[in-house]
C-alpha cells in the first residue's frame, strides 16, 4: 500500500519525506503492531486492524485504536506485540533505556523494532519538549545493550535536506499559526496555513517541486557525518 497524507501531500517536512521514502519499506504491515509516541498516527492506515497507537497526550485522532500511556511503563502483557514502530521517540523521552527495556518486554520472541531519532543536529527542529538528539552511533548502543540483532541501519536526511530545512525556518519566522490540538510534524502549522489562500496554494506547489528535488539530490550523495535523522531496524533473538 503506498502512503499518502490524508490532507495535503506536499506540505510533508523534508525531513518527514526523506523519513517515508527510507523507513515504510520496512515495516511490518501484516503484524500486530504498536505505534509508541503516535502523535497524530501518520501510519495507522498502512496497518488497518493490526495497529495500536500510544502516547501521553490528551487528544487522539477521530479513527484508530489508541491508548494514553507512558512509554517508560506500557499497559501490556509480556510479548503481545510482533512490530514496535519508535520514530522521533526517544528524544522526548528523558530515560530511554528505560522505554526500550519496556519495548523489549512486550515484544515477542522473533519480532521487530523500529527505532528512528532525530540526529543531534535534526533534534533542532523539533517543536515538541527534547531532551536530546541521537546520532547511529547512539542507537546502536542502547540496542546492543538490550542484546537486540540489527538487521539495518540508515542515515535519513542529508546536507540539502539540512539546508532546506534552515531556509523554511528563515522563511516562517514572521507567520503566525494557530496551536494544534494534536502534535505535529516540523512546519505543519504553516502548512496549513498557506493551503487556505490562492497565493498560498501556489507557494505550496512551488515548495512541494522543490521538496521532492531536494530529497533527489540528497540520494545520490552519500551521507557523512551530517545528517537530520538515524535510525536501527532490529529484532529480537528467538532464543
Amino acid at each position: 500500500m503506498r502512503f499518502e497524507d490524508s490532507k495535503h501531500r506536499q506540505t510533508k517536512s523534508v525531513w518527514r519525506a526523506e523519513w517515508e521514502r527510507i523507513l515504510v519499506p520496512w515495516f511490518c504491515k501484516d503484524k500486530l503492531t504498536l505505534d509508541c509516541g503516535c502523535g497524530p498516527a501518520y501510519y495507522r492506515s498502512l496497518f488497518g486492524e493490526n495497529y495500536i497507537g500510544l502516547d501521553i497526550q490528551k487528544c487522539f485522532p477521530e479513527e484508530g485504536n489508541y491508548i494514553r500511556a507512558s512509554s517508560a511503563n506500557l499497559p501490556f502483557q509480556d510479548a503481545s506485540f510482533d512490530f514496535v514502530l519508535a520514530c522521533a521517540l526517544f528524544e522526548h523521552v528523558e530515560n530511554p533505556a528505560e522505554t526500550l527495556l519496556e519495548i523489549c518486554r512486550i515484544l515477542r520472541m522473533g519480532g521487530s523494532v523500529l527505532l528512528g531519532t532525530p540526529s543531534r543536529y535534526g533534534a533542532k527542529y523539533e517543536t515538541l519538549k527534547t531532551f536530546r538528539g541521537y546520532d547511529i552511533e547512539d542507537l546502536e548502543h542502547m540496542v546492543y545493550g538490550q542484546k537486540l540483532l540489527i538487521k539495518n541501519r540508515f542515515k535519513i536526511g542529508g546536507t540539502f535536506a539540512i539546508v532546506f530545512a534552515e531556509i523554511e525556518s528563515f522563511l516562517r519566522g514572521g507567520l503566525k499559526t494557530a496551536k494544534n490540538e494534536l502534535p505535529s510534524f516540523e512546519g505543519e502549522p504553516y502548512y496549513n496555513l498557506l493551503a487556505h489562500s490562492g497565493l498560498g496554494k501556489a507557494v505550496l506547489k512551488i515548495r512541494g517541486f522543490l521538496m521532492l528535488l531536494t530529497v533527489a539530490i540528497d540520494t545520490r550523495i552519500p551521507h557523512h557525518n551530517l545528517y537530520q535523522g538515524a535510525c536501527i531496524f532490529a529484532a529480537k533473538p528467538k532464543t
